[in-house]
């Protein structure tokens, strides 16, 4: 990424090791981003800089064949299926 013609770092911050990444979601709108965990059953919250902020946790997430964030809801799609999921 760069900003202003200067390479912009991007180095996230997850909460273990083992943590690994299978799709990131973020636009405009919001100041997160959401990277989905398939391994570990996890969508990681962080900011736009790469700052862990918190993770949720469902079985659902490991099935996950894509993603998206609208409002305070997670969009997972599973086949042909839509479960979604609150972020609070």
């Amino acid at each position: 990424k760069y900003l202003s013609g200067v390479r912009e770092q991007f180095s996230p911050d997850f909460p273990s090791e083992t943590a690994t990444f299978d799709d990131i979601y973020t636009d405009r709108d919001i100041e997160q981003l959401y990277v989905l965990d398939k391994k570990n059953a996890a969508v990681y919250i962080l900011t736009k800089e790469g700052e862990y902020q918190r993770q949720i946790q469902s079985s659902i997430f490991a099935k996950a064949n894509d993603f998206f964030v609208f409002g305070d809801m997670i969009f997972i799609m599973s086949k042909e299926k839509i479960f979604k999921i609150s972020i609070n």
